[in-house]
């Protein structure tokens, strides 16, 4: 649900904005607190205020002066919730569904647990979970994963037939889905694919180039962004949540005599990560999104229906497959690269500037995954197994 309007924000801000260096504020837990001029109460503030301290949230990033809850609008998904950035852009207000609530309430002590552990996490943060007089509504404001620009490309990705590029080649990708009621489509697509609109045809071959996509990392930060979602996914699995997305950005930019191009900065911890590859520099913002989804009833009626009719694998399944399913799709997506003489910085926004380029004897390096390290064990599995993941 988020997409479409975070689209639009990136399209009308090219320009990235600079953002001050993260500084701890008082821990200061409330029961209301003044969003957008009007007054909320908030739900385990307790926890909620720990990480606002540790990132330098304040109370003034949310007032009538950055936010208006008349600016809200349908974020255009499935689910409709209403969402809306803040002016400062770093920050974004969104409609909870009632599960999403429920959900929230339920794991909102272990999330915190997460964010704050010293291990990474890749996880979007909330900052204030309230409620709304005004319409009954429940409410979060959690960070904005990706910079305030356009990103060149854009990947939202479940590790299933659902996976989708929602930008390419610094444009919107129109996101076409096929329904029950356009059967001259099921029909077409099952022949010759005669018929389609343009729309679909690019829609649907981004699904398929998503499903493949790989992305390659020096190997410090590869290890440190599987580590991240091992662990993370860990502790939705624990909290019986399912159907999350893995939020890829990249910006792409020319490195001119040898200097890293300067990115702005990305709303998760240490990002962006910044390669060099054949000349070019990359920037990639990395997140998971859209994680508060329960093993609900009417998630178990649609895993039914999808089973019978949906494009396999699906992402309608419980939580414990899900999160196997998730992590299976990351460590073949993510791949290392042998290390090169670094160009020059020019800039600190990025965490990581590695060169590429591959030099006499690093074969052997090139495109495997966790590079032979140890990962976090799995549910079921012992400490210290080893699992490379080699692709050729």
């Amino acid at each position: 649900a988020l997409f479409p309007l975070l689209l639009v924000h990136l399209v009308f801000n090219s320009v990235g904005h600079v953002k001050p260096a993260r500084k701890s504020t008082e821990f200061r837990p409330m029961t209301k607190v003044r969003i957008g001029g009007e007054e909320c109460e908030l739900y385990n503030d307790q926890i909620f205020a720990r990480l606002r301290a540790q990132d330098g949230i304040q109370e003034g990033d949310v007032d009538e002066h950055q936010f208006q809850f008349s600016d809200l609008a349908k974020g255009g998904g499935k689910g409709g919730s209403l969402m809306q950035f803040t002016k400062s852009c770093k920050l974004l207000v969104k409609q909870l569904s009632g599960d999403d609530h429920a959900s929230l309430m339920e794991v909102a002590e272990a999330y915190s647990v997460r964010i704050l552990d010293k291990d990474p996490s890749l996880l979007c943060r909330f900052y204030f979970h309230f409620h709304r007089e005004e319409d009954d509504g429940n409410y979060v404001v959690m960070n904005s994963l990706l910079p305030n620009a356009a990103v060149d490309e854009l990947y939202d990705l479940k590790g299933c037939a659902d996976d989708k590029i929602v930008r390419k080649d610094g444009r919107s990708v129109a996101q076409v889905h096929k329904r029950w009621f356009k059967l001259h489509w099921l029909i077409s697509e099952c022949s010759f694919g005669c018929c389609l609109p343009p729309e679909r045809v690019e829609y649907k071959e981004g699904k398929t180039a998503a499903r493949t996509a790989i992305f390659r990392l020096p190997t410090e930060d590869c290890s440190r962004v599987l580590k991240a979602t091992t662990s993370d996914v860990d502790f939705l699995r624990r909290g019986g949540l399912m159907d999350y997305s893995l939020l890829v950005g990249i910006i792409v930019r020319p490195c001119e005599d040898g200097n890293i191009p300067e990115f702005p900065p990305g709303g998760a911890p240490d990002q962006p990560i910044v390669v060099l590859e054949d000349g070019v520099a990359k920037a990639y913002y990395i997140g998971i999104i859209d994680f508060l989804q329960g093993w609900t009833t009417g998630k178990k009626v649609a895993h039914v229906i999808k089973c019978l009719f949906a494009p396999k694998p699906i992402s309608t399944i419980s939580p414990e497959p899900y999160a196997d399913q998730f992590l299976d799709a990351n460590e073949l997506r993510f791949q290392t690269l042998p290390p090169a003489p670094a160009a020059k910085r020019t800039h600190e926004s990025s965490r990581s500037v590695m060169g590429v380029e591959e030099e006499e004897g690093d074969e052997e390096e090139e495109g495997r995954g966790w590079a032979g390290e140890e990962r976090p064990p799995r549910r079921g599995q012992g400490e210290g197994v080893k699992t490379p993941v080699v692709m050729r």
